[in-house]
């Protein structure tokens, strides 16, 4: 085809079903147009870029006029003189204007099952309550100032939030930074902003929890403790049988005690399931810890018998088993 005119694009012939047929114009060249048989008509540019034929999409005609399609094509014809993709240069474009948002869903979607249920729960609760409002912001225009100032601000409220929020931010950064290239697979995001509260000190003092039963008060903590289960309201009959409701407080007895005496996390013993107790080798095991390893404990006498009396009085998957599982 000569230089393209509406005249000429409007009376192409169409291709048979399924086909394409590809036309230049002979004034910029490398511009072509793409016709199907559906009478779609598309303005691309076809040229090699490091020995492989790269087609970049510039256009529908007629939306995209002859000299738009023109002046486009010089532009990316441009960008390949100098050795890159226009894809990947469209790509990079794209990425330099993402969201904190979708930094976010990346981070989680990409770590997968290595990131527990719990982890990803308290993430999206932080993020909501300390950085909604930046996330449609695009990361980049997100500076150590807006990050030094929130930091101050969420302090005044709770100094151990402040930096779990921040934690999250600095990660969500680091993520980026090793995720998301330009065109010469160089990283979009250069700096972690949340690097200032390390360079001015200002992370917050955090106090650990000591909510521990002190040895003095051990005994005053078991008494109460057995006494659970004799409590009127878990020795009813189930309505309309003879037979006895679950002791709710008998099975709250025996989790406080075998948590006790194991160390367990509440979250690993109230979800333990008779297949993790082996009862011929005294022994338990966690297969998911948080730590992603695979965790065995001996049991004792106690213990024995304390998991032999609930095996005889559950018939469930759980060995805590509650009203919900």
């Amino acid at each position: 085809m000569n230089n393209f005119t509406v005249k000429q694009i409007d009376v192409l012939p169409l291709p048979s079903k399924g086909k394409r047929s590809i036309y230049y114009d002979s004034d910029v060249k490398d511009l072509a147009l793409r016709l199907t048989s559906t009478e779609t008509k598309t303005f691309l540019t076809i040229k090699r870029v490091n020995g492989k034929k790269v087609f970049t999409t510039l256009g529908h005609f007629p939306d995209m006029t002859i000299p738009q399609a023109r002046k486009q094509a010089r532009t990316v014809l441009n960008i390949i003189s100098d050795g890159i993709n226009p894809n990947s240069k469209a790509k990079e474009d794209k990425l330099k204007k993402i969201t904190l948002n979708q930094v976010l869903e990346d981070y989680i979607t990409s770590r997968g099952t290595n990131l527990k249920a719990n982890t990803t729960t308290n993430y999206l609760y932080t993020f909501n309550g300390y950085l909604k409002d930046w996330g449609n912001k695009e990361l980049l225009s997100i500076n150590r100032d807006m990050v030094e100032k929130r930091h101050r601000k969420i302090t005044k409220q709770s100094p151990t939030r402040a930096n779990t929020t921040m934690r999250l931010l600095r990660a969500l950064f680091n993520y980026a930074i090793g995720e998301y290239e330009d065109a010469k697979s160089n990283p979009i995001i250069l700096h972690n902003p949340v690097s200032r509260l390390s360079h001015i000190k200002a992370w917050n003092r955090e106090t650990r929890k000591q909510t521990i039963i002190k040895n003095h008060e051990l005994k005053t903590w078991w008494n109460a403790i057995q006494e659970l289960p004799t409590h009127k309201l878990n020795t009813k009959n189930i309505y309309g049988t003879n037979k006895k409701q679950p002791n709710n407080s008998q099975i709250a007895k025996d989790f406080f005690i075998f948590v006790l005496m194991t160390g367990l996390r509440k979250s690993e013993a109230s979800t333990l399931m008779w297949a993790n107790i082996d009862f011929k080798n005294r022994s338990l095991t966690i297969e998911d810890t948080k730590n992603h390893e695979t965790h065995s404990l001996p049991l004792t006498d106690y213990l024995m018998d304390l998991l032999s009396q609930r095996k005889t009085n559950t018939s469930g998957l759980f060995v805590f088993e509650g009203k919900r599982p």
